[in-house]
């Protein structure tokens, strides 16, 4: 958003256009607290562009803005994706320090926050996936973005987005890690994770959480905590927990509102692990939102609904099939693992169908009932409370009984599976002769 000029402004512009006469300025694009940001025309590429231009400095600061400069320019250009924005070169000229880039029109996603609050679900999952594809194309090159934030976001007047300024990212394949250090290496604190406040050395699931954090903002139209000061700030990072009902009481549907508290966990192994299983889990939200045309079945009664925890066989197959065998469905990315559980049940009189993921398994459930679900709990992609999550806020599949099975049970996790409305959680290595009477005595044994 362009800026009224003033004196300072004119003298700066006037100046640095003069000394390099190959752009041409064409508008004032924005003003932060070190420089300006300039949309010109670049003459010998015949190209419009956007200039950010540093305030006059002179030796030790003056390369210290260009060694940051060409460490950004040398982070993008290792990032290969549509929804990060291109910088081209840096440079200094009559002692102004400049770094030229893509030229994204549109606004930030702070000022359309400011201006128009809430955004709607289905347009705030657009944003999302965006944004956390685009972050997890950086995390594939090594990079830890460590600034986003609503400000470094824009939108085009098409819906597409842009992240931008990589001034402050982390390359994780560097042999010297830098080191976070609270209120040094951040310009706001409102979207600093937990351990980057700490100080502590941070990864991909830094940035996990501050998606979270715009995720929160963007859906309900305010900033997640404020406080006067820095400290402030940072105590509710470190000690306070967001509420689902916060956003759910916004009208933000319930499977969105708890994947986004999942980002702002506060220990980071309780997060997302990657940003490309968090883009998963927003795409398959963004599905949802889709209009979906009346399904075509044969008929089959209201009776033929699954109910959750049923002991009944009566209860769950459909009338008018009589003798048909209740379907289970494996869900497991360890082919031995599902393999093993199939055929157990098999031979218990179910019919067992493998699948090895998450997204698999949701588009099973597009074509084939299913009777009760046996889930992995960490899988990539998308993972078994992600799944759960998906499936439960479909209203024709919300019922359906759901066995998750973990390696590692941790009180966390068994807590969460109950929130997602499992009926049991199970520890690996599987018992299977208690997995199959559980099995049993939800859906009734087999005839």
């Amino acid at each position: 958003m362009g800026e009224r000029p003033g004196p300072a402004l004119d003298v700066l512009r006037a100046s640095f256009f003069a000394s390099l006469p190959r752009y041409e300025y064409l508008g004032s694009l924005g003003q932060g607290g070190t420089g300006y940001v300039f949309k010109a025309t670049d003459r010998e590429l015949n190209d419009v562009i956007a200039i950010k231009v540093m305030g006059r400095a002179g030796g030790e600061e003056r390369d210290t803005v260009l060694r940051r400069f060409k460490g950004e320019v040398t982070l993008n250009r290792k990032i290969s994706h549509p929804n990060v924005c291109r910088l081209y070169d840096y440079g200094v000229v009559d002692g102004l320090p400049y770094l030229t880039m893509e030229f994204v029109d549109g606004r930030d996603l702070g000022t359309i926050i400011d201006l128009e609050g809430a955004v709607p679900a289905k347009k705030a999952l657009r944003i999302l996936t965006q944004l956390t594809r685009a972050v997890a194309a950086a995390h594939a090159a090594g990079i830890v973005h460590r600034d986003l934030k609503p400000a470094n976001v824009r939108v085009r007047p098409s819906g597409d987005i842009s992240v931008l300024d990589f001034g402050l990212a982390h390359d994780t394949t560097r042999t010297d890690p830098r080191i976070t250090r609270v209120g040094k290496t951040v310009g706001t604190p409102h979207y600093m994770s937990p351990e980057q406040i700490q100080g502590r050395i941070v990864d991909e699931r830094s940035d996990i959480y501050a998606i979270g954090a715009i995720a929160f903002e963007l859906l309900s139209g305010r900033r997640m905590f404020t406080g006067r000061t820095f400290l402030s700030i940072a105590k509710k990072h470190l000690e306070t927990t967001v509420s689902r009902d916060t956003l759910e009481k916004r009208g933000v549907p319930r499977e969105l509102a708890a994947t986004v508290l999942r980002c702002l966990e506060k220990k980071p192994e309780d997060r997302f692990s990657t940003a490309v299983a968090l883009a998963a889990s927003f795409e398959a939200l963004e599905r949802l939102q889709e209009p979906r045309g009346p399904a075509v079945t044969p008929e089959a009664p209201a009776a033929a609904r699954v109910k959750t925890a049923v002991h009944r066989r009566s209860d769950i197959l459909p009338a008018g099939a009589p003798g048909r065998r209740p379907v289970v469905l494996v869900v497991d990315d360890e082919e031995q693992v599902r393999n093993l559980v199939c055929t157990y049940l098999r031979r218990g009189g179910f019919e067992a169908v493998p699948s090895p993921s998450g997204e698999d398994a949701l588009t099973f459930f597009e074509t084939r009932t299913v009777d009760l679900i046996l889930i992995d709990v960490l899988m990539p992609g998308v993972d078994g409370f992600d799944t759960v999550r998906v499936l439960k806020s479909r209203p024709d599949q919300a019922q359906i009984p759901v066995l998750f099975m973990s390696g590692f049970p941790e009180k966390n996790r068994v807590l969460f599976a109950g929130q997602t409305g499992a009926v049991d959680f199970l520890t690996k290595p599987l018992d299977l002769k208690s997995m199959l009477g559980k099995v049993t005595a939800i859906l009734g044994k087999p005839v």
